[in-house]
């Protein structure tokens, strides 16, 4: 996306990233589908696992699934997301980039710093 947004995109990314701030932040309504997905089995086998133990934590708070209607926060996305904005991509794709989303991303062994090495397009 960050390649779409370069060559061909009409706004910033920190003008882009507005609405996904806000979302994610204010939160926003579950819906049907969402909230089936969070009741559904596929994050149960990965107990343990830290990246599936974080979904957990977001998609199934106090241990159950969302409801229809529930509001639902993501405060780290926001933050996430606003640093992006504030540092620009660099904040995600190097690892040593002081807002240090890369370096968590590799601590949770959900990536190498290889993987994320420039952010390049394969």
């Amino acid at each position: 996306m960050a390649y779409a947004l370069q060559r061909y995109g009409t706004r910033s990314l920190g003008e882009l990233l507005e609405p996904a701030i806000a979302a994610a932040g204010q939160g926003f309504a579950v819906s049907k589908r969402l909230a089936e997905e969070t009741g559904s089995s596929r994050l149960e086998p990965e107990l343990g696992d830290a990246a599936y133990d974080e979904a957990r934590k977001v998609f199934r708070p106090g241990g159950g699934a969302l409801a229809e209607g529930d509001l639902l926060v993501q405060a780290d996305l926001a933050r996430t997301f606003a640093l992006i904005q504030q540092h620009g991509l660099a904040a995600f794709y190097d690892r040593d980039h002081a807002a240090g989303i890369a370096r968590a991303i590799v601590a949770t062994q959900l990536a190498t710093r290889s993987d994320n090495a420039g952010g390049k397009v394969a």
